[in-house]
C-alpha cells in the first residue's frame, strides 16, 4: 500500500496511510524542525532539517539507510531534489546549496551564494537552475557545481524557476517575473510586475504559467509575450 509522508516543525517525518490517516509506522525523529517536503524515490525517503541534516530513510520502517547522515554548517531549507545523475541537491541556511550521493550520503559539491538558498533548485540537461535570498538565480553545472551564469533580480528570490516554452521563468518575491534564455541567462523580453509578494513556486497551466501570490491572489502570465492576466475564481 502507498503512504503518504508529511513533514512538521515539530522535527518528525510521519508516514500516514493516505486513505484513513493513521500512522502506518512509527515517526522519525530529525532532531529540530523540518520546513521542507520530503523526498520519495522508490524504496527511500530522504528529508531535510534545520539542523543541518539530510537523511536517508527506508521507507517502510523509517529506519536510517546511510550510516551517517549528511552534515551541513547550518540549516536546511529546500525541498531536497534528486537528479537523475544520482545526486540529492539541498540547500539552506549555510548560504551554500549541496550535491549529496544518493548511494553513500558523502558531499559530491557545494556552492556558495551571498545568502540563503530556500526555493526548489531545477534541474534541466546538465544544469542546476538554483534560485537564493541574494537576489540571484544562478545556473551551475550539474557535474561539478561550477557557476555557467548568474541572473540578477530586484528583490531575493524564494521561489523555484521554471522551464516554459523558450524561457526560464523565474518570479522575486516582490512579484517581477523575469524571462530568461535557460543557456545564458540573457533577458527574452521584459520583465513583469505583478507588486505582490511572491514565496510560491509558479505553477505550469496549458501554455501559461500560473502564479499564486501571497494573501491568494492568482495570476497567469504568458512567457511568449509576458502578457499578463488576473485569475478570477468562481465561488458557487
Amino acid at each position: 500500500k502507498s503512504t503518504l509522508f508529511a513533514t512538521s516543525d515539530d522535527g518528525k517525518l510521519y508516514g500516514l496511510d493516505p486513505a484513513s490517516g493513521e500512522l502506518k509506522v512509527d515517526p522519525f525523529d530529525a532532531g529540530d524542525s523540518i520546513l521542507a517536503g520530503a523526498l520519495v524515490d522508490g524504496a527511500y525517503v530522504y528529508v531535510a532539517s534545520v539542523n543541518g541534516k539530510l537523511f536517508k530513510l527506508d521507507a517502510k520502517t523509517l529506519e536510517p539507510a546511510w550510516d551517517h547522515p549528511f552534515e551541513a554548517d547550518a540549516g536546511l531549507l529546500t525541498d531536497p531534489v534528486l537528479t537523475g545523475e544520482g545526486t540529492i541537491l539541498v540547500g539552506g541556511i549555510d548560504y551554500k546549496l549541496h550535491a549529496v550521493d544518493a548511494e553513500t550520503g558523502q558531499k559530491v559539491w557545494s556552492s556558495s551564494a551571498d545568502n540563503w538558498f530556500w526555493g526548489r533548485p531545477l534541474v534541466d540537461r546538465g544544469t542546476v537552475y538554483a534560485p537564493s535570498l541574494d537576489k540571484h538565480v544562478y545556473a551551475l553545472d550539474l557535474a561539478t557545481g561550477r557557476k555557467k551564469w548568474a541572473f540578477s533580480t530586484d528583490a531575493p528570490v524564494r521561489s523555484g524557476p521554471i522551464l516554459a516554452g523558450d524561457a526560464l521563468v523565474i518570479v522575486d518575491k516582490g512579484g517581477t517575473a523575469y524571462f530568461l534564455d535557460p543557456a545564458n541567462g540573457s533577458t527574452k523580453r521584459a520583465p513583469v510586475e505583478i507588486e505582490t509578494t511572491v514565496l510560491s513556486d509558479p505553477l505550469p497551466l496549458d501554455e501559461k504559467v500560473l502564479i499564486v501570490a501571497q494573501g491568494g491572489d492568482m495570476h497567469t502570465v504568458n512567457p511568449a509575450d509576458g502578457a499578463l492576466a488576473k485569475v478570477t475564481v468562481q465561488v458557487p
